[in-house]
């Protein structure tokens, strides 16, 4: 029995292309007899009706299939529900991409046969041609958005050509309706006068034009046709004098090799190939020099790692820039860049991030190396007119987007499906898929069974629940990986010791796991008699992505006998020292990758770090190694979680201060520091509890003792610890008379501190994130400028709220996904609240009262454009007197806390199932989600619930994963308090993905009244700041809490800030602090807009 599913996609909304087509399916129905079951997808770029026309059967339920394929990841659910199918689709998996390694361990649970098919190579070899790929369609999808770019620029620019009649590619219903827009813009490029005077003709240089993406740029460029197309040589490009024979084109477009784009170092030497490709390090850039002042265009396809020259930096177009302002011309000539690579800090400078299908352009401002903020758009509506303002400002406009292949689904698919076809049939056979791994490859050539072909067998990462042998290294990856976390990423070898042997440690880089080099090399040190560990991998993404590996390595003091030459010994010759047969085994290592062509990689061996220290249970460098110079400044960050990054950052900034982040989360702290890379940020694993929890015995002692050692050795400390902790961190910094800032709110057990750490003159900075913090600091801003103006504050409402951004909210459970902790959320439902509402005092229970409370919320600097609600968020009551305002003259104060519409009913919703309960805890007979769901019964109405409530509550528990299929794998621990439990599958289920912006809005009002004046006014200041998205870029959430506390160390290293605060517990309602960070977090891009108009009704959260 064959049988074969086609998978609905579901990973992006632009996302339409499908394995195979409908043509595909007709020809496994009738002529190979493969029953084809289809997921209906109203997004494929084929109609299901198509589909069943071809002879498949139309089913949501695809388990009768023995292989099912898909083009992008799987869902991890599908694989759990179908046990022991097929699955073939990218999987992203071979270079042990920490994010797809729950995939595939829910292969190995569930005995999947995953096919990826990268893996699907000529002959079945690592190093052999890809057979099943998206081909060229990359490059003409670039091309034709390049193009498209390149129009709305000069558009921007006040220069209109035809190409602005140009959609992006993804508009286009196929690639052949695209080549006739192509066409047409073509011949209105050749009428005189369509290009402004001195634009003709564009000039469009192309990299890497040999490769697939670069074969389908040029494809799609010469649809513009000849009358408007001209392939010239590099040299022509920049020479049009030369030319003055050849008939006029509009478009002039030229191919650059390696040769025009480097320079050897080395006077008077010549571009030498094999020696560039060898020793990149010997050539410099040279496209900016002979290239730059002539090219409008830039499409870039060339493959390039981080040993070679960076072809085009910030300096290259501002300097270009001011040349052509010397020659008296407006601007260079340089303004589109499409890098069809998409290697965010790579080759070109320019692209600081990737970009969407839906917004693929960006300007890059070369005077401030950073994207340039988008204008304001001032179309009326008008896309065309929004599209081009966007591209307004100085700089390049950048095209980058990532899955330029799905913005031509229909052809991209016919050409995929044509080289996955032919394996399709034995993928289906139930039979061959019932066999052993060994077994399922094809040997009837040799009398033996027919099966896989060697090409797709080959391709088998996992099968009957465990890696398949070449694959086998992803485990090896994966345990490094646990060992170095558990070793806080100090597993590094030393130098040479006399008991123990050499060791050293080299990076390998290249394309190291699909060319199969990176067995081959701890294979080759395992058989010399070394003891290879993995220290740290870094995976490339996509199919030139390159990949690197450090490997420490280890030589016994005596070779073992297996390593030993027996000759050698019979004729008495003296053993290699343990340091000769290192040094020979890594010369080896780098004869080995230089004998792999195919993997473009590199061997260096790499000095000795100061890497944190792994002696017994001592994580923490020692006492010694912590001294201070007496000039660099010290600072001590404890935590290493979603905030800690801009934070450390920014204090690592300048190199000068020296920063010290402890973690007790194994690899967290050495993870944050290497994505850093900055020799002055040092990982420290250790339990920073000091007392408050988190350890145990006689280790967690001796661990608070070394973080008290820091402590007292820095001078600030940042706690970015859970809040309930801040208090006995506090107390080892009174004791040290160390300056502590925390991001929490002040609590009880910091508020008793404060006669300690007056009395110790130790400043304890507290409130300094974005609620609380930037809310403070802003507010007394506001009411400062009124103040200076006269006035008088009668009522204050402020707002502040994390969201997730619209895109992300729109297809998310409870529309909120977390940027901090969820049990930090869960906790502060319960908190009451008060606030003033016309001269009275409102008091608002924690819990269900708490939620009731939420009312409609509109902005008055957003407008209408996001759909909020507004809750109470705890006491008002005493920031009149922090921020300087007589209560009993006050009229309204409230703060209040944004959520996306619906949030409250839906939390109330969860909340009277008993997800909340503080004192419940899960049954001692209940070990998963799916049992606990039954057990709460989340999926019955409640007293006092309409059909309605009870529905949209039951479907929030299956999007939850709390009941259903998404539940049954989950565990829960027995016994395990329910609301902890709850806020960890909240995490699981509701944590920010790769891509995935969030939002920041605060928003202050105020009404102003001048005395003896018949005069009010409504003041109005808002901050929406947008983060995350791009890979590395920190969310929203974690710069404004991040950069907060950061700038309140900074002003804590100060010492006449120190002594104008004085000891003591503080808050940024200081004038001595918000005056002095406030223009630092506009400085960072964190700045509030304002408004002044006629006095309203204000928006008191209740």
């Amino acid at each position: 029995m064959r049988s074969v599913a086609i998978l609905r996609e579901t990973c992006s909304r632009f996302e339409r292309r499908a394995p195979l087509t409908p043509r595909h399916v007709e020809r496994l129905v009738g002529e190979h007899g493969v029953r084809v079951l289809v997921q209906p997808s109203a997004r494929r770029v084929f109609a299901d009706a198509d589909y069943a026309a071809a002879g498949a059967e139309l089913r949501e339920d695809v388990s009768a299939a023995t292989a099912l394929l898909g083009v992008k990841a799987v869902p991890i659910e599908l694989i759990e529900r179908l046990p022991g199918r097929t699955f073939a689709f990218f999987s992203h998996t071979i270079k042990g991409q920490e994010a797809s390694m729950p995939l595939l361990d829910a292969c190995a649970r569930t005995g999947a046969r995953l096919v990826d098919y990268e893996c699907i190579r000529a002959a079945g070899s690592p190093a052999g041609a890809r057979l099943v790929a998206f081909g060229e369609f990359a490059g003409k999808a670039g091309a034709i958005n390049a193009l498209r770019g390149l129009g709305l620029r000069l558009a921007a620019l006040g220069e209109h050509t035809p190409l602005l009649a140009l959609r992006g590619a993804f508009e286009y219903e196929s690639y052949a309706a695209a080549c006739a827009a192509l066409a047409n813009i073509g011949t209105a490029l050749a009428a005189p006068g369509a290009l402004p005077a001195g634009r003709a003709p564009l000039a469009i240089a192309i990299t890497g034009a040999s490769g697939n993406v670069g074969r389908g740029a040029l494809h799609a460029l010469r649809q513009l046709g000849e009358a408007a197309l001209q392939l010239v040589t590099p040299a022509e490009l920049g020479a049009p004098l030369a030319l003055a024979a050849a008939p006029a084109c509009a478009v002039r477009a030229t191919a650059l090799g390696a040769a025009d784009l480097v320079a050897p170092l080395k006077r008077g030497a010549r571009f030498d190939k094999a020696e560039y490709y060898a020793r990149p390090e010997r050539y410099a850039p040279a496209f900016h020099e002979r290239h730059l002042p002539h090219v409008d265009l830039l499409i870039n396809c060339a493959y390039w790692d981080e040993r070679y020259p960076v072809l085009l930096t910030a300096r290259h177009l501002a300097d270009a820039a001011a040349a052509a302002r010397a020659r008296g011309e407006r601007a260079q000539r340089l303004q589109m860049i499409a890098d069809l690579s998409c290697d965010v800090g790579g080759a070109l400078e320019p692209l600081v991030r990737t970009t969407t299908v839906d917004a693929p352009f960006f300007v890059f401002d070369f005077a401030a190396a950073a994207e340039r903020a988008a204008p304001h758009a001032d179309g009326d509506g008008d896309e065309q007119a929004a599209r081009i303002a966007a591209l307004r400002g100085d700089g390049v406009a950048v095209l980058g987007t990532d899955i330029l292949p799905a913005e031509l689904p229909r052809e991209a698919s016919e050409h995929f499906g044509d080289a996955l076809l032919p394996f399709v049939p034995t993928l289906a056979d139930r039979a061959v898929a019932a066999r052993t791994f060994v077994d399922q490859l094809d040997t009837s050539v040799v009398g033996g069974p027919a099966g896989l072909p060697r090409e797709v067998w080959a391709a088998i990462v996992a099968c009957d629940g465990t890696l398949t042998p070449r694959y086998e290294y992803i485990a090896k990856i994966r345990a490094a990986r646990a060992r170095a976390a558990a070793a806080g990423g100090a597993n590094a070898a030393g130098g040479a010791n006399a008991a123990d042997g050499a060791r050293a440690r080299v990076r390998l880089h290249g394309h190291l796991f699909d060319s199969g080099l990176i067995n081959t090399a701890l294979d080759t040190v395992e058989h010399a008699g070394g003891r290879p560990e993995l220290l740290r991998v870094r995976a490339g993404l996509g199919a030139h992505g390159t990949s690197s590996a450090v490997l420490a390595i280890e030589m016994p003091r005596r070779a073992p006998a297996a390593a030993a030459s027996a000759g050698a010994r019979a004729r008495g010759e003296v053993e290699p020292t343990a340091e000769a047969r290192l040094a020979a085994l890594v010369e080896r290592l780098r004869e080995l990758a230089a004998s792999r062509p195919a993997a473009s990689a590199s061997v260096a061996l790499l000095r000795e770090p100061a890497a944190e220290s792994t002696a017994g249970s001592r994580a923490l460098p020692t006492v010694e190694l912590l001294k201070r110079d007496g000039a660099t400044p010290h600072v001590c960050v404890l935590g290493a979680g979603m905030c800690a990054l801009p934070a450390v950052e920014l204090l690592t900034r300048d190199g000068a201060t020296q920063v010290h982040v402890v973690s007790a989360e194994p690899g967290e702290a050495a993870a944050l520091c290497a994505a850093l890379g900055r020799p002055n940020a040092v990982a420290v694993r250790a339990d920073a509890a000091l007392g408050g929890g988190g350890g145990n015995g006689g280790e967690a002692e001796a661990t608070a003792a070394e973080v008290r050692a820091l402590i007292a050795q820095s001078d600030a400390v940042l706690s970015l610890l859970p809040a309930h902790l801040h208090a006995h961190v506090a107390r080892a910094c009174v004791d040290a008379r160390t300056p502590l800032v925390t991001a929490s709110y002040v609590s009880d057990a910091m508020r008793a501190l404060a006669p300690a750490a007056a009395a110790a003159g130790v400043p304890i900075l507290c409130e300094m994130g974005l609620d609380p913090g930037i809310d403070h600091m802003s507010a007394m801003a506001l009411l400062d400028g009124v103040r200076a103006r006269g006035g008088t504050v009668v009522s204050l409402a402020s707002a502040c709220g994390g969201l997730p951004a619209a895109e992300v909210a729109a297809y998310t459970p409870l529309r909120y996904k977390f940027s901090w902790s969820p049990a930090g959320v869960l906790a502060a439902l319960e908190q009451p609240a008060a606030a003033l509402r016309d001269g009275t005092r409102v008091d608002v229970p924690g819990g269900d009262a708490l939620l009731a409370a939420a009312r409609p919320y509109r902005s008055a600097g957003l407008g209408s454009a996001f759909s909020l609600e507004v809750l109470p968020n705890r006491n008002a009551l005493p920031y009149a007197a922090l921020y300087g305002l007589e209560l009993g003259a006050l009229r309204a104060l409230s703060r209040g806390t944004l959520r996306y519409a619906g949030w409250a009913a839906d939390m109330a919703a969860l909340r009277r199932r008993g997800l909340m309960d503080a004192g419940a805890r899960v049954p001692a007979d209940v070990h998963s989600w799916a049992a606990l769901g039954e057990r709460l019964a989340l999926g019955d109405a409640r007293a006092g619930e309409s059909d309605a409530e009870a529905a949209r509550a039951a479907e929030l528990a299956r999007e939850l994963g709390l009941l259903g299929t998404a539940a049954a794998g989950a565990p829960v621990p027995p016994g395990a308090p329910l609301r902890g439990v709850f806020a960890a599958r909240l995490a699981e289920r509701l944590a920010y993905a790769a891509g995935e912006r969030d939002a920041v809005l605060l928003e202050h009002e105020a009404i102003a009244e001048w005395r003896g004046e018949a005069r009010a006014e409504r003041v109005v200041w808002t901050l929406a700041l947008a983060g995350g998205g791009a890979a590395g870029e920190p969310s929203a959430m974690a710069r404004t809490v991040g950069l907060t506390a950061a700038l309140g160390v900074k002003l804590l290293l100060r010492a006449d800030a120190r002594a104008a605060l004085g000891g003591g517990v503080h808050v940024p309602t200081r004038r001595e602090v918000y005056e002095a960070v406030l223009p630092l977090l506009a400085a960072e891009g964190v700045r509030f807009g304002a408004k002044r108009r006629a006095a309203l009704p204000l928006n008191v959260a209740y």
